[in-house]
């Protein structure tokens, strides 16, 4: 999260400009939830697909409480499970040959679509899963397209509190700290939901 504010806060430092540092987020905003909403529709239309009696919607459910269980436990460290991505951050070049606004909308695109870059919390997997599930364009891009605006709000918050290079450095250092934290409170909420799907199944039968 640090690198990707890094080439805003550097614009931002040089040019000294809200309104750039605005029109810059509203990039990467539109990039990342653009990016994340177009994953949704292709794996709610993959989803579309299975079949749709009422054994499989009950296996579907299954199936998400399970992974939602069981990737709370990953985010725990209590159990590993796969966790697949490309294993690269985004283009460092794209900072020193691109416009501020086209690195901004690039970085968005990639980190919207997930699986290009590095997976830092095991609760995109289940997200993704969950659009599979539902079967339904609409849902998954809605899905994805939320997570991918909560990853944007995020940025916004960090971006528009930093005013120089050195808190940039310091609030990358801060958070870099928090990881085990971040990982905690996921898998605590992965397997609030896992809970629930679990309850809900019960009460079902």
């Amino acid at each position: 999260m640090g690198n990707l504010a890094r080439p805003v806060g550097d614009r931002v430092q040089v040019t000294n400009s809200s309104w750039r540092r605005i029109f810059e987020l509203a990039c990467y905003t539109i990039g990342i939830v653009t990016a994340a909403t177009a994953l949704g529709l292709v794996l709610g239309l993959l989803g579309s697909w299975l079949p749709t009696s009422a054994e499989w919607q009950r296996g579907k459910a299954i199936t998400l409480g399970l992974l939602s269980l069981l990737y709370a436990l990953h985010e725990m460290q209590i159990v590993i499970l796969p966790t697949p991505q490309r294993k690269r951050q985004v283009p460092e070049g794209w900072r020193y040959r691109l416009p501020p606004f086209l690195v901004a909308l690039f970085f968005g695109l990639l980190l919207g679509l997930g699986y290009a870059t590095f997976i830092t919390v095991a609760t995109f997997y289940v997200i993704t899963m969950a659009a599979v599930l539902s079967g339904s364009p609409p849902l998954g891009a809605i899905l994805l397209g939320t997570f991918g605006l909560g990853r944007a709000s995020l940025m916004w918050l960090l971006s528009l509190s930093m005013k120089s290079l050195e808190q940039i450095e310091y609030t990358t250092a801060r958070l870099s700290k928090t990881t085990a934290l971040v990982h905690l409170v996921n898998g605590t909420t992965l397997a609030f939901w896992g809970g629930v799907i679990a309850g809900q199944l019960w009460l079902d039968l």
